[in-house]
């Protein structure tokens, strides 16, 4: 059997039918011993791991962990925090409202193989202006210009990023210290393009992003009833 070198890290919270749809995404694609997945689940008003049981395969099921969280921990943390329990290398990050497109999985478990000298491979959002060609950047400044270009700032908040862990290890101890922000889970990648990391930014549209307005992720936090 492979040790897998990938994590695939969903944050989620009240979203049961589309966390089924991501994970039927998954399921289908490449065989079980390649990756395993972790899901966050920052105090959802369902039990998630009961709804996996109902709706996913038994062989499935065994390469995912759930981890919930006793109050709703608010969304970048939810995002942060998690990365503290992955063990392997490389670590994909993927909406809990989203799904990958088909031969996604594949192509990550190629490209990870292959680009092992960088700090992330940042995947094209398939239906939300896919890059144009592979660009590698290497300093921040073009990391800002490439967000700036076309407006697509917002894309920053969006998911897909595939993280090498192994090369962001210096820099991880930061996700936790400003996870009250919206965007600490980028802060290693600038610390790393400060230090002569790299990230790809790769024109394969890995993900399909579907825009889900009728949830709050902050709008209540508070403890089980014991």
């Amino acid at each position: 059997m492979n040790t897998p070198k990938l994590t695939i890290l969903i944050p989620t919270y009240n979203r049961r039918d589309q966390l089924i749809e991501l994970l039927k995404s998954i399921e289908k694609q490449v065989h079980y011993d390649e990756y395993n997945i972790f899901i966050s689940d920052t105090h959802s008003n369902y039990d998630v791991s009961e709804s996996l049981n109902n709706n996913l395969s038994r062989e499935f099921l065994n390469i995912i962990k759930v981890h919930s969280w006793r109050f709703n921990t608010g969304m970048s943390t939810n995002i942060s925090v998690p990365f503290l329990f992955v063990e392997t290398e490389w670590c994909w990050v993927i909406g809990d409202d989203d799904t990958i497109t088909d031969t996604a999985l594949s192509k990550v478990l190629n490209d990870i193989e292959d680009f092992k000298d960088v700090l992330a491979i940042k995947y094209s959002l398939e239906n939300v202006k896919p890059a144009h060609r592979d660009i590698v950047i290497d300093n921040q400044k073009d990391f800002a210009d490439y967000y700036n270009e076309d407006g697509r700032g917002g894309e920053m908040m969006y998911l897909s990023m595939v993280y090498n862990l192994k090369n962001l290890y210096p820099y991880s101890s930061v996700l936790t210290e400003y996870s009250y922000t919206y965007l600490s889970f980028l802060i290693p990648i600038l610390l790393g393009l400060a230090n002569g990391g790299k990230i790809v930014f790769s024109s394969f549209g890995a993900v399909a992003y579907r825009r889900v307005t009728n949830d709050n992720w902050a709008s209540e936090r508070y403890l089980k009833d014991l």
